[in-house]
């Protein structure tokens, strides 16, 4: 479902032969099997942008974010074709819905292709339109770009009539700006409105309908998934009746498919014997006796062709067998459960209190708060800039580590070293003047610290040390601890210090360290080399402030690839006792990945007990629902991990993950 082109083709219709190229994984014997392979032409188009993409970055958020749109298509059962702008002109005018999922500003012979498309009765869905030609096409009103960096004020969106759109009342979705849009006829309508974290309605719109389809005043970020999937399936549904057929038969083989289990029937079986003699089998039954009861509705219904009937009975059947599933787990005593904060300031932005108080309930016993950049402080620091969320919040170093301590939660010092992605503007123009900051092959600067200039490991230690003598932290949890891929960095600063270790000058730079270069492999090392030198001093710095501090990082999993792309040597770490544990991010969606990256990683050197797997409940990479979550912790377990880590706070997390570890995987 994913393609990008190579040269020249002479375009899709040409294909006459494919060429499959499996990359390999583990050194374990496997088969290949293709079956029922067919072409099909999709009437669902998702534009991919390309041309209407300002540069390379946009471009690469877009198609994030067109992944996203795709992947929870998929997951309903929405056949589509997910095509780069640039080839899409003819499949446009042909289709019946065609969803944009961040295309800022489509060219000419875009708008007219989806001009025909409208014309002949089909609908578009806009996400964050910046068009106004666009937005003239589709009968809106734009407003102007709007920033806030209060990132409370639209943390929801509510339909108005949620049950004409069959989609979830509310949706959860933490944006930090909107384009604004309103409806430019009184043919247009408002569907849903924005909310703020007290649930109070906003301003602005969230999504208007027009003729010509719909329009969302921003993209779809990773939260919330579950809910977003049903919200596309039903405004999808409404603009076209025939994705309706589509759904309902995937849901025929998908409801109560869970875990590993072939089937319901499997599943269903299997959770039954799970919890045989244990005193939750009455009450598991009970929820397999609903669940079996809307799996026959859903046949009754899907067979009278009441296909919203049977989508219906299918979410039924996924939340009983859910149910069931989650009680027939059973706890494990003394693990460490943790979880990643990026935003550093709990649910409810002010009350650590209730955000650690669920925590607990649920079974976590450990907080890894975000609350130091390399250019942003959650708390008044006299190092580091005091953030926007320090202003309008407060200290919430000292909130946190207060709320944690009365609910039994360990407080974890999340800092992300390199990436000044949220520093002021002043603070990065001043790194770069000082030269401190890396340099790309393509010689324009980052924002990015150089983490072996002395004076910003000088600046991060100190900034460091300064929060463990303030506040009662159990330990620091190092992030963007690397190098932004491998090609950095190549600023004078390096140079220098490369040339200096080296002890001769390089003659043509970047050139010579680059790939093929005569020292390359030796700058690949020294890279590395560089990272963990600075690794050991922030120990040593924190445990000269307090020996029971613990020193932890959030590590790329594919270990020792990690040296030569981003010079992370993690497992030298762990083997020489820099750091008591690390937290590789092996956020995938497979299972079988999952379990490879992590039997890898658990059976390095001096990893026992120190290697506490990272779980991407909400990660770009892997949105995963409760079952998988516990399926992976159960993995983790069975391979050796003595505790697990969960990205991230976010609202899938309290009302969807915990609530189905507590029923048994956490259980106090």
């Amino acid at each position: 479902g994913d393609f990008s082109t190579e040269g020249k083709p002479a375009g899709w219709g040409k294909i006459d032969r494919l060429r499959l190229s499996p990359w390999r994984g583990a050194a374990v014997a496997a088969r290949i099997t293709l079956f029922n392979l067919t072409a099909r032409k999709d009437s669902v188009v998702v534009l991919r942008a390309t041309s209407s993409a300002p540069n390379a970055t946009e471009r690469a958020y877009a198609a994030r974010i067109c992944e996203r749109v795709s992947r929870l298509l998929q997951s309903r059962g929405v056949s589509h074709t997910v095509m780069d702008e640039d080839d899409a002109t003819d499949a446009i005018a042909g289709a019946s819905l065609v969803i944009l999922p961040d295309n800022a500003e489509p060219p000419s012979s875009e708008l007219s292709a989806l001009r025909r498309c409208t014309e002949r009765g089909g609908k578009l869905m806009i996400f964050f339109g910046q068009s106004s030609a666009l937005a003239q096409l589709m009968d809106v009103k734009l407003g102007e770009y709007v920033f806030t960096d209060d990132f409370t004020r639209w943390r929801s969106f509510v339909f108005t009539d949620a049950k004409k759109w069959h989609a979830p009342p509310e949706i959860f979705q933490k944006s930090q700006s909107l384009r604004p849009a309103w409806p430019a006829s009184d043919r247009g309508r408002i569907i849903a409105w924005w909310r703020n974290a007290s649930g109070a309605t906003q301003r602005e719109p969230a999504w208007i309908s027009t003729d010509q389809g719909l329009w969302m005043t921003h993209v779809l970020l990773d939260d919330d998934m579950d809910d977003k999937a049903r919200m596309l399936l039903g405004l999808a549904g409404a603009l076209d009746p025939a994705i309706l057929a589509d759904a309902a038969r995937h849901a025929l083989t998908s409801a109560g498919k869970i875990d590993s289990y072939s089937d319901f029937n499997h599943a269903a079986a299997a959770i039954r014997q799970q919890s045989a003699g244990r005193p939750i089998e009455e009450f598991v039954g009970q929820h397999i006796v609903a669940a079996n009861a809307a799996y026959k509705q859903m046949l009754e219904c899907n067979a009278r062709a009441d296909y919203r009937g049977a989508l219906d009975a299918a979410e039924i059947v996924d939340a009983q067998i859910g149910e069931a599933y989650g009680y027939a787990q059973q706890p494990r005593a003394g693990e460490f459960r943790g979880v990643w904060d990026h935003d550093g300031t709990g649910w409810w932005p002010g009350n650590w209190d209730a955000t650690c108080r669920v925590l607990a309930q649920n079974g976590i016993n450990a907080i890894f708060p975000n609350l130091l950049w390399g250019g942003n402080a959650h708390y008044p620091s006299k190092i580091i800039p005091v953030s926007a969320t320090m202003r309008m919040y407060g200290d919430q170093a000292a909130l946190v580590t207060k709320a944690a301590k009365q609910y039994g939660l360990q407080t974890h010092l999340w800092v992300v070293c390199a990436n000044l992605g949220n520093a002021p503007p002043e603070f990065v123009a001043r790194m770069r003047k000082e030269g401190r900051t890396q340099i790309g092959a393509d010689g324009k600067p980052t924002s990015w610290l150089n983490l072996a200039h002395p004076k910003n490991q000088e600046m991060l230690i100190s900034a460091i040390t300064e929060a463990v003598r303030a506040y009662p932290f159990d330990g620091v949890h190092l992030d963007y601890i690397r190098y932004p891929g491998p090609e950095f960095d190549y600023s004078p600063a390096t140079r220098q210090l490369f040339e200096a270790s080296l002890g001769e000058k390089i003659s043509h730079w970047p050139r010579d360290v680059q790939a093929g270069g005569p020292h390359h492999a030796k700058f690949i090392a020294w890279r590395a080399a560089q990272i963990t030198a600075f690794v050991k001093r922030i120990h040593d710095a924190v445990k000269a402030v307090n020996p029971k501090l613990q020193l932890s990082a959030a590590v790329w999993g594919g270990w020792p690839d990690t040296i030569a792309s981003i010079g992370q040597d993690w497992a030298t770490w762990l083997k020489n006792g820099y750091v008591d544990f690390v937290c590789p991010m092996d956020y995938t969606a497979s299972l079988y990945q999952f379990s490879a990256l992590a039997q890898k990683q658990l059976a390095l050197p001096n990893a026992a007990g120190r290697i506490y797997p990272g779980i991407g409940v909400t990660a770009d990479e892997s949105q995963l629902r409760p079952d998988e979550v516990i399926e992976q912790i159960a993995t983790a377990r069975r391979l050796g991990a003595t505790g697990f880590m969960l990205f991230d706070l976010s609202h899938t997390l309290q009302n969807e993950t915990l609530p189905a570890l507590a029923h048994g995987t956490t259980a106090r």
